[in-house]
């Protein structure tokens, strides 16, 4: 198999010295790198999650009793779910508002990252922990000025 850069790329680029150290793709990080980033993420979520269940950290999100949204839901707060998941690089999908067969496996491998149980669904716990994850990479606020913060559910 021919590893050279310009066998990859759709513009010409100097060849490269094929050697162990060089990176396959300069410039780029290796594969896999944007799930590491996800996991951590989700660890430090859930970290968070479990001191806010604590009261030692209650941020302002969405008023609770707000349903959940899983398997079937259409609308704005599958789309919010959806561009959770799409923004992180957690998914592939672009966000269409349909809670499909694809968003549910996404739902469930973060479960999984969190160690929650399985189940496909975003209900107030997970709903905290998406909401957590905005806040800390974008602002405090970040999903009530897209409006998402109406239609996740949380526990505060």
């Amino acid at each position: 198999m021919d590893t050279s850069i310009t066998s990859r790329t759709p513009h010409s680029a100097p060849e490269a010295p094929e050697s162990p150290e060089s990176p396959e793709t300069p410039g780029r990080p290796p594969r896999g790198g944007g799930r590491v980033r996800v996991r951590l993420a989700g660890a430090a979520a859930a970290a968070l999650l479990a001191v806010g269940a604590s009261g030692a950290f209650a941020p302002a999100h969405a008023a609770p009793g707000l349903p959940n949204i899983g398997p079937g839901a259409t609308g704005f707060g599958a789309q919010c779910v959806q561009a959770f998941y799409y923004s992180l690089g957690f998914s592939d999908f672009y966000p269409d508002a349909v809670y499909g067969p694809e968003t549910t496996a996404d739902t469930k491998r973060f479960e999984r990252l969190l160690g929650l149980p399985q189940d496909g669904v975003v209900d107030p716990i997970v709903g905290s922990v998406m909401h957590t994850v905005i806040d800390l990479g974008s602002g405090e606020g970040a999903w009530k000025s897209v409006g998402c913060w109406y239609e996740v559910p949380s526990l505060w």
